[in-house]
Parts: structure tokens; sequence; C-alpha cells
């Protein structure tokens, strides 16, 4: 993968080649590109779903996680 100068140039590229959708959404492994992922990891609060991972289903790579309404790269 690319040299990135900031956090902002990565995403872009990102969503750019879509890897991932402009809400940061994973959309394709960026080592594999496979399409097909599992969670991992999830964390609860009152029973509800408060943060959780998000791996390659082919590689195991994690290609994203989401935690209180957003996801991060």
């Amino acid at each position: 993968m690319e040299e990135f100068k900031n956090t902002e140039e990565y995403i872009n590229y990102m969503i750019d080649n879509g890897y991932m959708a402009s809400d940061l959404e994973p959309l394709k492994c960026h080592k594999c590109e496979n399409t097909q992922f599992e969670e991992f990891g999830h964390q609860y609060i009152a029973g509800h779903t408060c943060e959780y991972g998000v791996k390659c289903k082919n590689c195991g790579v994690t290609v994203g996680y989401w935690a209180y309404g957003y996801w991060t790269p």
C-alpha cells in the first residue's frame, strides 16, 4: 500500500479505490480485495452493541471498527 501524509489522505485513497464507503464502512479488504467480512469482539452496554471489529473472511485482516454509531478505519 502507498505511503500517506496524513489520515485524510489515507481515507480519501480508501474511498476513491472502493475499499470503504464515505461513512468509512468497509467494502472490500485492502489486502486481498475480498468482500466477505465477519464481525468480532462485540462490546455491549445495557444489551445494545456499542463496539465491534470487522475482519476479512479470506485473509483475516481487520478492515474496520464500529463504535457508538460510527466507523473508524
